[in-house]
């Protein structure tokens, strides 16, 4: 069974066979081949050519820097959007509460006129 991520993995695996330099000319025969199997295996190696230039185009202490894990985030700076947020959504669920509440409790419209009565014609005054 293959995976959606398994021609992302052999492209991976291909791409970092050829920049260690331990292909073989079987190796590089086999790696044509998968590549010409199917586009997507071609844009998967291109991709993995694309992002290892663009890494190689900066500085290695700036990529050193992004490989790092990301600092957390302090909870409190999110909390009075996250309040906010809530109060709204608390809010508007009240409003439609209400007004369905309301909506049920009104009584059927009655007419104007008795139905003995017939209203006055109109254009008639």
């Amino acid at each position: 069974m293959t995976t959606p991520d398994a021609p992302r993995e052999t492209a991976a695996r291909w791409f970092a066979r050829a920049c260690d330099g331990s292909l073989s000319e079987q190796d590089r025969v086999e790696m044509a081949a998968w590549l010409d199997a199917s586009p997507v295996h071609r844009a998967e190696y291109t991709a993995l050519e694309r992002i290892w230039q663009a890494a190689g185009a900066l500085d290695p202490e700036r990529l050193r820097a992004l490989a790092q894990a990301p600092a957390p985030v302090a909870a409190r700076g999110s909390r009075p959007a996250m309040r906010a947020t809530m109060m709204a959504g608390i809010c508007a669920v009240a409003v439609g509460a209400a007004w369905f509440a309301a909506s049920r409790q009104r009584p059927a419209r009655q007419p104007i006129w008795p139905a003995s009565a017939q209203p006055p014609a109109s254009g008639s005054a």
